[in-house]
């Protein structure tokens, strides 16, 4: 089994979320070089409509002119997170970085659960600096589910979609359960779980 579990699920976590702004950034592109409506955007443009898809068009913010330009700087944010989130290896030193790198992302149409999950991953890295694993029955017991709330969202990504194509009313009925469950809830179970499986690793070594 790997040791270092909560290492691996913060890389995961950071590479998931660059996919998702690599995809935000992409649709922006497909816009061409339009000006926003607003500061609040759907990067994926007409014909869809956010009350219509379970996705709500993939909404952002932009503080660009021109969603050309916001796209494309989306994607070489998402770019840079993913490839570093591949090859460091020391990711306590440069959680300040990624977290940088995700709120800059934010503001060129990264999308919100991109930045989300980014953000609270690279706080749980400074957070995880200052505290002592603790092998307690809280951590045993939610240790064990690790790594399948990464597993799951692996399974979610391309998943989703499939869903959505062939399922969409249901998929837009339960919008807000999927985005709570999938979206938020399963990268904090991610962390939190990793965290407990290496401290009850910790023990048993």
């Amino acid at each position: 089994m790997i040791k270092n579990a909560f290492s691996n699920s913060v890389k995961f976590l950071w590479a998931y979320s660059s996919l998702l702004g690599i995809m935000h950034g992409i649709f922006q592109v497909l816009q061409g070089p339009v000006r926003p409506p607003a500061v609040i955007i759907q990067a994926i443009g007409s014909p869809c409509q956010p009350e219509m898809v379970w996705h709500a068009c993939f909404p952002a913010i932009t503080v660009l002119p021109n969603m050309l330009i916001s796209g494309m700087l989306a994607i070489i944010l998402s770019v840079a997170i993913l490839m570093g989130s591949l090859v460091q290896n020391n990711i306590q030193t440069k959680s300040w970085l990624y977290n940088l790198l995700f709120v800059s992302l934010l503001l060129v149409g990264g999308g919100f659960v991109p930045v989300f999950i980014g953000v609270i991953t690279g706080l749980a890295v400074i957070l995880s600096n200052n505290r002592t694993s603790q092998n307690n029955a809280f951590g045993r017991l939610i240790a064990k589910l690790w790594p399948w709330p990464l597993l799951m969202m692996a399974l979610w990504l391309p998943g989703s979609w499939l869903l959505g194509h062939y399922f969409s009313e249901a998929m837009l009925s339960f919008s807000v359960i999927l985005f709570v469950y999938f979206d938020l809830g399963l990268p904090v179970l991610g962390l939190l779980s990793a965290y407990g499986f290496d401290a009850t690793r910790q023990g048993v070594d």
